[in-house]
């Protein structure tokens, strides 16, 4: 069972127990651990199935657990890219933010800033979104490319009629663009992660383990971690690991996953993904809102008319605070894995199972 999957489902977490989790998880220093490192704590955990994050007894089990959670994908067990992991964040986006709610004087001024933030933040959605369902490269690669051009494009646009109808007041030149930004982090998302709800995404049972089944596979039975009959008898279902699958695949063997293993409920998957976005309407929004207030109070003070560039100290770094503060907390609003009920999905799924509970991948 994937480790990571473990911790997420067995750790029935409260809010302030998932902030605390996420401060020690977005450590910059796990930014540059060393895959040598990484591989020894996932093996301790592999050995230690039973090793819960409450083991404080002993260091090595957590250390090797922040680790894992903070580097590796829960759906591929694959490592995250450094520049891409939860840790990253942060410094990535902050100093983006911050020049993107910079007084407009040309367009071009812009371009940069917002093609950075939006480039970033999309990457960051692709990759560290829920990555169970089967995509090519270049279908990543057009998408990712299309959400860039329209995030950047929408971001730009309150700001082209700002320079050319010279809007000056309050409400356009501080007020609407954090609204626009906030709103368009969550259509990123959104439309960065649009594959989950068309593909769909699988689901797990208590154990971790993913139902999914290959008409190859007859002749590779000791390959299966346990096999069953469909309540149908229409053909051979098992929950295969996800180490299994990398074998099968290497293999040459196709693997499919059956109609009702997948969660095909596009308002389920929606609100999956919704609620991610959700997250970073909260992140974004509030780390460009409280700077932007900030300074609305600092210019009238007498410390700013004798030093007026400090006012752009005060925005950089009240953007810092603040984004290293929301950060946790959106990532902590939600569980990284979701939970749903199975009479809640279709009757295939329903039939499939003997579970109430089902799990899956939400994303960060």
């Amino acid at each position: 069972m994937e480790p990571n999957v473990r911790f997420w489902i067995t750790e029935r977490q409260s809010f302030i127990q998932r902030f605390l989790q996420w401060t020690e998880l977005l450590d910059p220093t796990n930014l540059v651990l060393s895959i040598e490192k990484i591989e020894k704590s996932r093996q301790l955990l592999l050995t230690n199935e039973d090793a819960s994050r409450g083991d404080l007894e002993d260091k090595r089990i957590q250390e090797a657990w922040k680790r894992s959670l903070s580097t590796v994908h829960p759906d591929s067990s694959r490592l995250i890219p450094g520049p891409f992991r939860p840790a990253a964040l942060l410094p990535f986006t902050a100093p983006t933010l911050f020049l993107s709610m910079l007084p407009v004087k040309n367009l071009k001024s812009m371009i940069l800033p917002q093609a950075s933030f939006y480039t970033y933040s999309t990457v960051f959605n692709i990759v560290n979104g829920n990555a169970s369902y089967d995509r090519r490269a270049y279908e990543s690669l057009l998408l990712g490319a299309g959400v860039i051009v329209s995030s950047t494009f929408l971001g730009l646009f309150p700001r082209l009629l700002q320079v050319r109808l010279s809007m000056s007041s309050i409400l356009s030149r501080n007020v609407i663009p954090v609204f626009i930004l906030a709103q368009l982090s969550g259509m990123n998302v959104i439309a960065s992660r649009s594959l989950e709800p068309v593909r769909g995404i699988e689901v797990m049972d208590r154990e971790g383990n993913v139902i999914g089944y290959s008409r190859k596979a007859g002749t590779k039975l000791q390959a299966i971690s346990r096999l069953t009959v469909s309540p149908h008898d229409r053909c051979l279902v098992w929950n295969v690991l996800p180490s299994t699958q990398d074998k099968w695949r290497e293999a040459g063997l196709a693997l499919l996953t059956p109609k009702h293993t997948r969660l095909s409920h596009h308002s389920f998957l929606l609100g999956a993904v919704k609620d991610t976005a959700t997250s970073r309407v909260v992140l974004f929004g509030t780390s460009a809102f409280i700077p932007e207030v900030f300074a609305y109070f600092f210019k009238r003070t007498q410390f700013f008319l004798q030093n007026p560039w400090s006012l752009w100290t005060l925005k950089l770094s009240c953007t810092i605070l603040v984004m290293g503060l929301m950060v946790p907390v959106s990532f902590s609003v939600f569980p990284q894995i979701g939970r749903i009920q199975c009479s809640e999905l279709e009757k295939e799924i329903q039939s499939a199972t003997e579970e109430t509970e089902l799990f899956y991948n939400r994303g960060v």
